[in-house]
């Protein structure tokens, strides 16, 4: 059995058992923009969320072709949500003479108990010469569970009396102790021994590792893997790149978080922030097209990873 056969397969057995999703859907008085709350689970009119997963505002508009949306927003109390990611505007044609618009909010809870939703606000219109309306779905409430919420007797039971040990004299304990520290004085000496004798190895540079760790993702087939797992794996290797080239905390930040720190920094020129902004959003969309990319998509995402690492190295 090849090697990542056994963690795919556990892999794979862990997404099957993943529990499934409800939503709430809420739509305007013409019945032509609806909003989806995504949760974990929907009794009546409570939708539950656990404090571990992840909120999903899904916004769709509907109507004849030609329409257009604007002003687009989902405010959300930073006390009480954190934006983790925003997709882009996804536009499709149902049917001849039909239009529909769609986009995505995610956010992370930061408190448990009865949360109110972020406001999902809009304007939409339906052709260059009509009046705009303004949409707004507010005031709609999730109930998040988290293991605070849970009571500790649920959790450990009901603890059984103990018995406080017998006391010893404290010098019984002198022998060992003295064995203990003559142990450690001895491994401290073998490691200094080693350490001696063993060569510092030459550090790899950042550009050369990214590059290496592109060469053998370029060779590896997406088989097996969730559709988005290539173009994330590709965000990982120029983040950490830029992690240890320019001491950016790339890992650590959202994507318009770090657009933001790389915008203000002097690392980067314009033209190289472009490369940055249009390369990462394109892993970012993958995440939600829910399709898995053909071989072309990702050996263009490779190659443009591969340039613009060639293009941010130090000259020799």
């Amino acid at each position: 059995m090849p090697p990542l056969a056994l963690p795919l397969t556990v892999l794979a057995l862990l997404l099957s058992a993943a529990p499934p999703v409800a939503e709430m859907v809420r739509k305007d008085q013409e019945e032509m923009t609806t909003l989806r709350v995504i949760g974990d689970r929907l009794e009546g009119d409570v939708l539950s969320l656990r404090f571990s997963s992840l909120l999903t505002l899904r916004l769709t508009v509907e109507g004849k072709e030609g329409f257009e949306v604007d002003a687009v927003s989902a405010d959300a109390n930073e006390k009480n949500w954190n934006l983790v990611s925003e997709s882009r505007s996804r536009v499709s044609e149902p049917a001849p003479g039909k239009r529909s618009w769609e986009k995505e909010f995610v956010f992370d809870p930061r408190k448990t108990g009865d949360v109110e939703v972020p406001t999902v606000s809009l304007r939409r219109r339906e052709g260059p010469d009509a009046a705009w309306k303004k949409v707004e779905f507010k005031s709609i409430t999730v109930k998040v569970v988290g293991p605070e919420d849970a009571d500790v007797k649920d959790l450990r039971g009901d603890l059984p009396i103990e018995t406080l040990p017998p006391v010893h004299p404290w010098y019984r304990h002198l022998p060992l102790a003295g064995a203990i520290l003559l142990a450690v004085a001895l491994l401290a000496l073998l490691v200094t021994v080693c350490l001696r004798r063993v060569r510092t190895p030459t550090p790899v540079p950042p550009h050369e590792r990214a590059l290496r760790e592109l060469e053998v993702l370029a060779s590896t087939p997406g088989v097996g893997h969730s559709p988005d797992w290539y173009h994330t794996q590709i965000s990982s290797v120029v983040r950490r790149y830029l992690e240890e080239r320019f001491s950016m905390p790339a890992s650590r930040q959202t994507t318009e978080e770090f657009f933001e720190s790389v915008r203000r920094g002097e690392h980067l020129n314009a033209e190289q922030q472009q490369f940055l902004r249009d390369l990462l959003v394109c892993c970012d969309l993958a995440k939600f097209t829910g399709l898995p990319p053909s071989p072309e998509e990702c050996a263009e995402a490779v190659a443009l990873a591969r340039a613009f690492i060639m293009q941010t190295a130090p000259v020799e």
